[in-house]
This record gives C-alpha cells, sequence and structure tokens, in this order.
C-alpha cells in the first residue's frame, strides 16, 4: 500500500475504494524524502506525505501533510474521499534553513505533524504543531499555530502562535512523533511528543505539556507521565469528555478521569484529572513502541498505532453495562427506489416466429415454476431476435436488454455460463446460432438466463472414406457399447485414414496418441481386437492398416480414479477396431488356425463367445485374421 488516507469498516478490515482497490491519495504523487533532499538541513531522518487524519463535529474530514511539497492540511470530501483540497493554498517558498507557505511577507503555514480540530460551522478552529525543516529535532523550527477556519474552506491569512510551544523554548521536540490536542471545552490545549527520560531528573526532553487559551505560560510542563519513563504523541478525550486517554509507555496507554471532587493526580489549569488505570496494547513486538496516535469512538473502545508496529490494535474500557447506547445521527439522508411488482406473466416474441414474426397474438407462453420463476424451451433459427412481453387488458410491457445499440448480444460465453441479464425497456435480444434453448426469468428480479438445451451425444466414424463426414456412418448404441460396420475402400493412406467425432451441442473430435511422432496413430494388425484410448477433443489421425469392412467398438466409461481419489473427472473413451473376413470363414482347415478369441459390444475379449452380440476373431498360423459377427 502506498501513502494515502485507508479506510477500514468497524471489524478493522480495508474498505476497497470505487476502483477496486484500497486506499485514497487524492490523485497526488507522494514521496518520501529525507529533509536534507530540501537544501534546507541535515539530517537522515525521512519525512513523510499524509500523517494524521481528524473529524470535525459537522462532519468535516481534514488530513494533515509532513513535508515540504504540498499543502500542510487538506480536507477530503465524505462523499468522495478521493477528492482533496488544500486548506493551505500556494507552493513552499524556501530560505536556507526554512520553508513556508507565503502570503507577501506574511509566513502563513508550514509542514505538520500532529493537529486538532475543535468547534463546528463558524467557530470551526485548526491547531497544528508545525516544523519549518520538514523534519528536524531542533526546537527552534518547531511551531504551534491555531487557525480559525469557520466555514471557510481555504486560510490564507496567519494563524495565532502559540509561544511556549513555538521557536526556542527551553525543551528539544521531536517532530516526528509529537501531537497537539483541544482540551474538551475548546479553551485549552495539550501537547505530546516521544521522548524518552534519559537520566533521572533530567529536564531536558518534555514528554507533554498544557497551555490555557489566553495566558503566557505552560499550565503543565512534565518530563515524563507520573512516572512513566516513554512517552508516545497519542492522546484522545471520549466523545463526551469525561475520560482522557494518554500514551503511557512501550505499548501502554494511561486512562484518566477528567474532573470530579477531591485530589487529582494532575492539576493542568482548571482541568483535573484522577488515574483510573492502566490499558495495555499486544502489538506482539520486541522493539520500542510507544503509542503515538490514539482514537476513541462512542462505544468507549480505543483503538492505537505505534511507532514502529505498522498496525493498529483496539481495547475496550471496562464499563458496568455492557450494552452501550451510541446517539444516531439527527437526520438520514436516502433515496426510497419505486417499488416493482412482481411480473405476472411472459411471452416470447421475435424474429423466430413463423408465419408472422413478432406477433403478440401467437407468442410463446412461458410456465411459471414453484420456485416464482418463468422458462420456455424455444427453437431459434440463426441470428434470431427476440423480446419477452408481459400482457396486460388494456397495454402490453415490453422487455429487452440494456444496450447502447438496437440489439443486446447474447454471447455463447453468456448461454454457457447462464450469465443473468437485467429485463429492461430496452434492446431486442440477438442470439447468433441456431438451436434449442432454455429461458429462464425470475419474476421478483427481472433477470433473465438463457441456457442452451443439452443435445443427446451421437458418435461417427469421421475419415478420408467418407469425407470427414460428421453426419454419417453413425456409431449406433447397442448395450454398453456405440457400434458401426464400415466398409473402407481404397489402399490410399488418405481413405485409411479416420477419427471418432462426438455431435452434441458442439463438435468434438477424439484420435489417437502419436506416441512415435509419426503425425499419426497407426492401427497396426497386432492392434486389431483390442482397445485403443482415444483423447477427448484431441488426438492424432488413426490410420487403419488396410482397406476392407471394419467394425468399431466405441465404449464411454467413467475414468479411472487417481490413487487415493474416489473417482477422477471426466469420461474415459476407449475403442476396439476389428477387421471383417466376410467370406471364407467356413472354409478355413483347423490345422490352420492359430486361435479364436470372441469379442463383445463392449470390448471385452473372452476364449468363450459372449452373451449376445460377438465378433469372432480367428487368428490364422500365417499371421493373417478373419472375423465374423456371431450371436450366442
Amino acid at each position: 500500500m502506498g501513502l494515502g488516507v485507508y479506510e477500514l469498516d468497524p471489524q478493522l478490515n480495508f474498505v476497497k475504494n470505487a476502483a477496486g482497490t484500497y486506499g485514497y491519495d487524492g490523485g497526488i504523487g507522494w514521496t518520501k524524502k529525507n529533509y536534507q533532499d530540501y537544501n534546507i538541513g541535515s539530517g537522515n531522518s525521512q519525512i513523510f506525505g499524509p500523517k494524521r487524519v481528524k473529524i470535525s463535529k459537522d462532519g468535516r474530514i481534514f488530513v494533515s501533510v509532513a513535508d515540504l511539497d504540498h499543502s500542510p492540511i487538506y480536507e477530503l470530501n465524505p462523499d468522495n474521499l478521493n477528492e482533496w483540497t488544500a486548506v493551505f493554498p500556494g507552493e513552499y517558498a524556501f530560505g536556507s534553513d526554512n520553508a513556508w507557505i507565503m502570503n507577501g511577507e506574511e509566513k502563513i503555514a508550514t509542514a505538520v505533524h500532529g493537529f486538532d480540530v475543535t468547534g463546528e460551522g463558524e467557530n470551526l478552529r485548526l491547531l497544528v504543531h508545525s516544523n519549518d525543516m520538514g523534519y528536524a529535532f531542533s526546537a527552534a523550527h518547531n511551531y504551534t499555530i491555531e487557525y480559525a477556519l469557520g466555514t471557510a474552506k481555504q486560510i490564507t491569512e496567519p494563524g495565532t502562535v502559540i509561544e511556549p510551544l513555538s521557536g526556542g523554548y527551553a525543551e528539544t521536540q521531536n517532530p516526528q512523533y509529537s501531537e497537539v490536542a483541544y482540551d474538551p471545552d475548546g479553551k485549552g490545549m495539550w501537547y505530546l511528543q516521544y521522548r524518552e527520560l534519559q537520566a533521572e531528573g533530567a529536564t531536558n526532553h518534555t514528554n507533554w505539556a498544557h497551555f490555557t487559551f489566553g495566558q503566557e505560560d505552560l499550565d503543565l510542563k512534565e518530563n515524563a507521565t507520573n512516572g512513566y519513563t516513554r512517552q508516545g504523541a497519542g492522546i484522545t478525550f471520549s466523545p463526551d469528555g469525561t475520560q482522557l486517554v494518554v500514551a503511557a509507555n512501550n505499548r501502554m496507554a494511561a486512562v484518566y478521569k477528567v474532573g470530579g471532587e477531591g485530589e487529582a493526580d494532575i492539576q493542568a489549569g482548571n482541568m483535573k484529572l484522577t488515574k483510573l488505570y492502566d490499558l495495555p496494547f499486544a502489538f506482539r513486538t520486541s522493539r520500542t513502541d510507544p503509542l503515538n496516535a490514539i482514537a476513541m469512538d462512542l462505544a468507549g473502545n480505543v483503538y492505537s498505532c505505534t511507532n514502529n508496529a505498522e498496525k493498529i490494535g483496539y481495547v475496550s474500557l471496562p464499563r458496568e453495562e455492557p450494552v452501550c447506547e451510541v446517539p444516531a445521527r439527527a437526520e438520514f439522508a436516502f433515496t426510497l427506489g419505486e417499488v416493482v411488482e412482481p411480473i405476472s406473466n411472459l411471452s416470447i416474441v421475435g424474429s423466430f416466429q413463423t408465419p408472422e414474426t413478432w406477433n403478440t397474438n401467437d407468442a410463446v407462453e412461458m410456465a411459471m415454476t414453484d420456485n416464482n420463476v418463468f422458462e420456455a424451451e424455444v427453437e431459434f433459427p440463426a441470428s434470431t431476435e427476440f423480446k419477452l412481453i408481459e400482457k396486460f387488458d388494456t397495454h402490453i410491457n415490453w422487455y429487452g436488454g440494456a444496450a447502447e445499440s438496437n440489439q443486446f448480444w447474447i454471447s455463447p460465453e453468456m448461454i454457457e455460463n447462464g450469465t443473468e441479464i437485467d429485463l429492461v425497456d430496452g434492446s431486442n435480444f440477438l442470439i447468433d446460432e441456431a438451436g434449442t434453448y432454455i429461458i429462464s426469468v425470475d419474476a421478483n428480479t427481472r433477470k433473465m438466463t438463457v441456457t442452451a438445451k443439452p443435445v443427446e451425444a451421437k458418435y461417427f466414424v469421421a475419415g478420408g472414406f467418407n469425407g470427414w463426414s460428421t453426419s454419417e456412418n453413425e456409431l449406433e448404441a447397442q448395450e454398453d457399447v456405440y457400434t458401426a460396420t464400415i466398409d473402407v475402400v481404397g489402399e490410399d493412406e488418405e481413405s485409411r485414414l479416420f477419427k471418432i467425432v462426438r455431435v452434441d451441442n458442439a463438435t468434438t473430435w477424439f484420435g489417437g496418441a502419436d506416441d512415435n511422432n509419426q503425425g499419426k496413430f497407426i492401427v497396426t494388425e497386432e492392434l486389431l481386437g483390442k482397445e485403443i484410448t482415444l483423447l477427448e477433443g484431441a488426438g492424432e489421425n488413426l490410420l487403419l492398416p488396410a482397406a476392407g469392412n471394419y467394425t468399431f467398438n466405441l465404449t464411454v466409461a467413467d475414468a479411472a480414479a487417481p490413487a487415493g481419489m474416489a473417482r477422477a473427472e471426466g469420461q474415459a473413451f476407449k475403442l476396439v477396431v476389428v477387421k471383417n473376413d466376410v467370406t471364407g470363414v467356413e472354409s478355413i482347415n483347423a490345422e490352420d488356425i492359430a486361435a479364436v478369441k470372441y469379442v463383445n459390444m463392449a470390448g471385452q475379449v473372452s476364449d468363450a463367445p459372449f452373451q449376445g452380440v460377438n465378433v469372432k476373431v480367428i487368428t490364422l498360423t500365417n499371421g493373417k485374421t478373419r472375423t465374423v459377427k456371431v450371436v450366442k
């Protein structure tokens, strides 16, 4: 994932944007840079683009940016999160050690690392913590500034600088992990940063501070939080302002009660904070991971991401009642769609009708099934156009397809896959291929599917001897075998080549494996009367050994299952070719016979005849064979 803003659902699953990907970058080419790339300082830390997201009470969405290439703050359109508007328009003006967006001679804004928003409408205010080198460990380059935005979209005037948290005030600040936050009433603010307490009693790192607007000095300035040695930049108040959650240590937050009677653990201006408990986050990382962003929802769930883990975690705060009521929006904007009644009746009309096309009085009626689906079987010639109609006493509703032209093409792929098609007052449906089709329509959803009616498969022997015809020399079904006896005339190779072909909704050819790389499968004298495995939709032409009278026996069975599988997908196709000697069988002398075998219609071979039709195969001592059909 790149730099930008990401949307998550309540289960913290990433939500895809309109393009089907993740994230929103406002169409901006975000890049990571080091601040010395701007020739205004030195160091090797990276500065980043989009950094923090805040939402105002009236639903405005703001994103801060911590580089010196783009506006320090953008406002996002809630209805299109990829629409970003620069709150601070203009380009940066670079000095020797700083950069600002200017209005004439006045400095307006610079790179933002932490910010917050309070109020709504005309009273909306922005509080930012900035660094005019983009990213520098130098207090002299840090500024905390408040802006009165109100209902405006952009700011072109300087804000109010919070002097105690700007420039060279006594303590060093860490710009990478710093944050500012308004008090719930907007009368004061907090500043936090991640810095390690270097030694007991050290004061050169301020972890957090509080300032009340209108005063000159900080109300609170601590180098640790109630004894914690590490601090993060995460801070948030509960929506009702009664609790404060603040980063406290490595993967740890502290929860405080705001206000109340009695002594407080922390007094910041008029605000009293009483420690309630620690809140650990299990990010499962061995690195130092202070919590540098914290948020809280209306149900009391606390969310955080850490310095190094690049993960989001959440913890539910303890509450007395397991059920939590959260306020609903004051108003909802929605559009009530048209109430569509189910289709009451359907018929099919079109160019396929004879003698009069598009005849509504002689339409093919569709029958209603038990599951509220209309269905009809109809035979279409090639290039058929049709529509569906719903008849009433006073009028007819016509249903077609949504297309820019006057034809909605139902492709072979749509027919094969049973693709759902919306019925609208639209274009004629068009089907290219002739055939028998089953048309189904859901009366409630008004979606139609068109499928081809399954055609009973027929098998044929096609070859040079019949011009490779797919309609002559059919293999007739007899018990468990398809069989045909054919005279093959012509000793030339082309006349002796053949394949088996299946014709149903499609035409499928079956050939033999070219194990010898000869470009054909040779049916030798030795293979006559034996099983040959055919390849479905593949394989080479088969070559008979000579002209003559042949019986072809084809068996179709489930494919053999590989080891460990209950069954295999598909079917196995086996062919037995027998050459018949229709004369001279009885005149053969017994001493000239080497062997006699019987082959049934399933291609099985035996020394004795099977019950039913057999082909008797006589092998002579000279190697030749004679065959005759016998019935037991």
